[in-house]
C-alpha cells in the first residue's frame, strides 16, 4: 500500500471542474453567438488570474494583465471534428455532439492547465 500511494502522489490528476467550466463556457458562447463563430479562427478560451474563464472572438480587446492562460480553439486537434458535428443540426443534437464537445473541452482544459502552470 505504501509504495502505491507514493507513486500515485507524483501523478497529477486532471481537474474535472475545469473541463466542465470550459464545456459550459463554449455552450454559452454558442447560445449567444450562434454557429457562425465556427468560421472564425481567432476564437479563444481565456483564463484570468482569478480563475474566471470565458470564450472570446476578440483576443486583442481583452486586458492582458490579468490573463494567465489563453488557448485558441483552432489549435486543438479535435476542433475540426467539433466544427463538423456542430455544423449539422442532426448530429449536434445526438450524444456524439456532446461527446465531441467534451473531448474539445478536455483538450482545452489540459492546455490551459499546462500554460497556467508555467506562469505560476
Amino acid at each position: 500500500m505504501e509504495i502505491r500511494s507514493k507513486f500515485s502522489r507524483r501523478r497529477k490528476k486532471k481537474d474535472p471542474s475545469l473541463r466542465i467550466k470550459v464545456a459550459s463556457a463554449i455552450e454559452i458562447f454558442i447560445s449567444i453567438h450562434g454557429y457562425d463563430w465556427l468560421k472564425n479562427g481567432s476564437t479563444a478560451v481565456v483564463l484570468r488570474d482569478d480563475h474566471a474563464l470565458f470564450v472570446t472572438r476578440d483576443v486583442e480587446g481583452i486586458n492582458r494583465e490579468s490573463v494567465i492562460a489563453l488557448v485558441y480553439l483552432k489549435q486543438m486537434y479535435s476542433f475540426q471534428d467539433f466544427k463538423t458535428i456542430q455544423a449539422d443540426a442532426h448530429l449536434r443534437a445526438t450524444a456524439l455532439g456532446q461527446s465531441v464537445l467534451n473531448q474539445l473541452a478536455d483538450q482545452v482544459a489540459s492546455q490551459l492547465s499546462k500554460v497556467a502552470e508555467r506562469v505560476v
